[in-house]
Parts: structure tokens; sequence; C-alpha cells
């Protein structure tokens, strides 16, 4: 608390949401999580309804959906370079009740996502073939693969575009408008993504694979038209400015500053994930290597449910850690972050339970293959005993991030993935002979140590100085030396 009056001096001014959460701090993480974890449970849907449809189609059908889950992922993951900062000067902004900082902000932000997302459709068209050849694919799987990636490319603009809105408005602390805009994706898309690919009972004939390819990009593009009109009428805390506005260098080169350590990140967590994917290719041939593959992407895409939480209070986290440093106060910031990383952990505990629990049930479920699931069952009850830690992990990193500091989750990811996963997955998995169960312990072993990693860095975080060289950049003061 010794580092507050010299903050408060600098910052006075606190939002709303600043002053609430110090009367009831745990009230006030529930409060901003609670709609994440709503509008997550939903993303995720889109997911788990992708993977349902292809598993009613074929193994090749099963394998396109979730190597495209993979690259388009990395999409996601890319954006960082514009989200990761707008969400960290936004909260700053907005904890310091400095609403029209927080929209200038915004208005950057949402042209540079625009770019990328273009750019990296461009990218992603071009190199779906070598995408689906890197893991080994032929016949019916590539075709598939190849069309299904060429056809979720043209969604990026949007989603990319739509993370920046978001993170902005969580920033702000607005975690409502978020979900009720993908609570249209997801209708959108499960209806869109059955009817094309099944059709209408005889009326209208169903295309397949590329049905639901289809249906998810139609649903993206709704939520992304939603919510542009919905932040350029000005009935949200933020607006889009599509006019009188003036182009910041200073501003831009901050947010990119800011993001670029993340979308590292994010590079890196990919190239990791993609190799660990390779690894999971090869872990055997013919039936039995498909049954792999197969079981490999039902298990992550039901795991994903563990990253509501994670991904929920990630979010709350970050909002007020962020809201807290503007409004000076250090303390309180990283006091939100350990509670919000307990109640997040508390929620993966029993996603962990339900996994071990239920592994047989949801793998039938997923997947009609016998041989799925007799390779898929163990290796996900082994996986469900890390849920806590991996959860823990994902909402300390997201709360350094909300308080601007971008290069220590890159250097944790890096060690994590490239450190530990990758050689200890091919080491189990292949070497080893232990197929999925060899593999997955690699990542298993990356989680705890991530974890562990987080945990530490967060505490040890020398977030006044961070303060104070984030407001000297913005402000053009000079920055604090050591």
């Amino acid at each position: 608390m010794a580092d507050e009056p010299v903050a408060q001096a600098v910052r006075p001014r606190r939002s709303q949401l600043v002053a609430h959460a110090e009367r009831a701090m745990g009230a006030t993480i529930l409060y901003l999580a609670l709609p994440v974890l709503s509008e997550q449970l939903l993303t995720s849907f889109v997911g788990l309804v992708d993977t349902f449809i292809a598993g009613r189609l074929s193994r090749a059908a099963t394998i396109a959906v979730g190597l495209a889950s993979y690259v388009n992922w990395f999409g996601m993951l890319l954006s960082n370079l514009v989200t990761a900062g707008t969400l960290a000067l936004v909260a700053r902004h907005w904890g310091a009740a400095e609403e029209a900082q927080a929209n200038r902000v915004l208005n950057h932000s949402l042209p540079l996502a625009a770019v990328a997302g273009i750019l990296l459709t461009v990218t992603f068209y071009t190199m779906a073939p070598w995408f689906a050849w890197l893991q080994g694919l032929e016949g019916d799987a590539y075709e598939i693969t190849v069309q299904y990636l060429r056809i979720t490319s043209f969604a990026l603009p949007f989603t990319s575009t739509l993370l920046v809105a978001v993170a902005a408005l969580r920033g702000a602390g607005d975690m409502k408008t978020p979900l009720a805009v993908n609570a249209l994706v997801n209708l959108i898309n499960v209806v869109a993504s059955w009817l094309l690919t099944f059709g209408l009972a005889g009326y209208v004939p169903g295309i397949g694979v590329a049905g639901i390819a289809v249906g998810t990009l139609a649903a993206r593009i709704s939520g992304w038209t939603v919510l542009t009109v919905l932040m350029s009428s000005g009935v949200l805390r933020l607006r889009v400015l599509w006019s009188g506005w003036r182009w910041e260098s200073r501003l831009v080169r901050t947010v990119l500053r800011i993001g670029l350590p993340a979308a590292g990140d994010g590079i890196v967590m990919w190239a990791g994930q993609f190799a660990f994917l390779t690894v999971i290719g090869h872990l055997a041939e013919g039936a039995l290597g498909e049954a792999y593959f197969a079981a490999h992407v039902v298990g992550i895409r039901v795991e994903s449910l563990t990253y509501l939480p994670a991904v929920a209070w990630g979010a709350a986290g970050a909002t007020l850690v962020g809201q807290f440093l503007g409004a000076g106060s250090v303390h309180r910031a990283r006091q939100a972050g350990n509670l919000a990383a307990l109640q997040g952990a508390t929620l993966g505990t029993f996603c962990g339970i339900g996994y071990f629990l239920f592994a047989e049930p949801l793998y039938r479920l997923m997947h009609r293959d016998p041989l799925v699931w007799e390779v898929g069952i163990p290796a996900f009850r082994m996986l469900a005993w890390f849920q806590p830690l991996l959860v823990a992990a994902i909402v300390y990193i997201g709360c350094l991030r909300g308080g601007g500091q971008t290069k220590v989750p890159l250097a944790i990811t890096t060690t994590g993935v490239l450190g530990l996963r990758l050689p200890l997955a091919y080491t189990g998995g292949v070497l080893l002979g232990r197929g999925l169960v060899g593999a997955w312990a690699g990542m298993c072993a990356d989680i705890t140590v991530r974890a562990a990693i987080a945990w530490w860095a967060f505490q040890r975080q020398r977030w006044q100085r961070l303060t104070e060289a984030e407001g000297a950049e913005l402000t053009g003061g000079p920055e604090p030396v050591e």
C-alpha cells in the first residue's frame, strides 16, 4: 500500500467500476466474469457444433474441422498485436475516468485490425494446401481440408476487428454486449451450418463439409455487422467514429509496442501447437493414426470448455488490473489478479472432475468410431487432473497483459511450449510408442510449468514503474529510469 499515495497524486480520478471493486472485490470479479463466461460458452459451442456435425460425416471431415480450428486460432492469436494493447490502454484510461482517451484508442485500433485481417486472409488462402500437406493428409482428407481452410479464411478480417472491439469494450468494463453478439453468432452458426451441410428434408440439398465452413463464415460476418452498427450508433460506452478524428502515430506505436510481444506469444504458441499437432499426426499409420488424430481433435474440443472460466476470469482480472493501475492503486491491482486466479482455478477443478467422470460418454457422443473411444478416453482422463493449473496460468497471463506487460507471457509460452511440450510429446508419443497418452504427457508438463512461472511473475511484477512508463509515453513526458 506504500506506493499508492504517489500514484494517486498523479491519477486522482477513479471509474465507477474501480470504486465498486474497492468495496467488494470478489463480487466485482464475478460481475465482470460471468457475462464473459456465458460468451465463451457460446463461442465454444460453435466449435463443438462444427465438430459434432463433422463427426456425423467422416474421419476426414473431423480432421478438416480440427486442423482448420488450429489455423484459424493462429489468426486470432495474431490479433493480439492489436487487442492486447487496446485492452490495456482502454482499461488504463477508463480506470482514470478518461473516457475520451479510451475512445481514441478504439478508433485507432480498429483500422489496424482490419488491415491485419485482410493480410491473414490472403496468407491463409494461399497456404491452405501447405497446411494440409504438412500434416501428411492425402486423398479426400487433403481435398476437404484445403477447401474448408480457404472458405473460413474469408472470416478473418471480420473476426480480427470483432476481437478488437470486444477487447475495448471489456477494457471499459462492458462484458454484456459481447455476450449478446456471441449469442447471435452461435445461433446463426448452428442453424446455417446444419442446413448447409445436410440440407432441409429433401427441399434444399446439402453441400457436405463445405456447409460447416460457410455457416461459420456467415455467423462471423453477422456478429461483426451487428457490433459495428451498435458501436457506430453511440449507445455503447465506446463509439466508432467514421469522421472527425485525427490519426496519431504516437498512440498507434504505443498500441503496437504493447501488442507486439503478445503477437509473438501467439506465434510461438501456435507454432508449438501446430508442431504438436504434427506429432499427433505421426503417432501411427493407417486407421490407428487417423483414430489418434480424431481422438485428439475431439478431446481438445471438449477440453476447450475449461477455457471458458479461464478466459472469463482472465478478462475480469485484466480489466480490473488495468483500471486499478489507471487509478494508481497497484496493491489493488495485484489483489484483483490473485483473486481472479483463485476463483477461476476453482471452476477449473470442477471441469477436471467432470472430464474424469464422464470421459467415456463424452467421446461416445462426439464420435461414432469405437477405435477413437479406445485411444482417446485414457488420455482425456489424464488431462483432467491438470485443468485447475491450466486455468490459473491463463488468468495470470491475462492479468499481466491487462497491466500492459506482454513480454513476460512471451517468455513463459516459449519456455513451456518449445522447451517442454514438444520434446516430451515426441519422446512419449513417438519414441516410446505410448500413443496419445504419451504425447499429452508433454502437454500436461507444459501446463504445470507455465502455471508456476505465471504465478511467480505476477507476484514479482514491478507494476509501479510500468504505470509511470505508460503514462509518460501517452502524455509525451519522460520515462522513468532505473
